[in-house]
């Protein structure tokens, strides 16, 4: 399943640190405006950073992560 995931802060840190346990995520997207913390937690969890919303295309779902 193709989840794009909007922001890369706390919250989602706690998500997805979780999840990566019972849930395979090299087919979740992370996106931040900076990126920076998006590049980080990808490559934490198995996931794909995303720099730019524009390279992405039909997620299956979309995550919001931020406040």
């Amino acid at each position: 399943m193709r989840v794009l995931v909007l922001g890369a802060g706390k919250m989602t840190v706690s998500l997805l640190k979780g999840l990566r346990s019972s849930q395979n995520l090299s087919e979740w997207m992370i996106y931040s405006p900076s990126g920076t913390s998006a590049q980080k937690l990808a490559s934490d969890v198995g996931a794909k950073f995303v720099p730019d919303l524009s390279q992405v295309k039909n997620p299956d779902w979309i995550l919001v992560g931020c406040k």
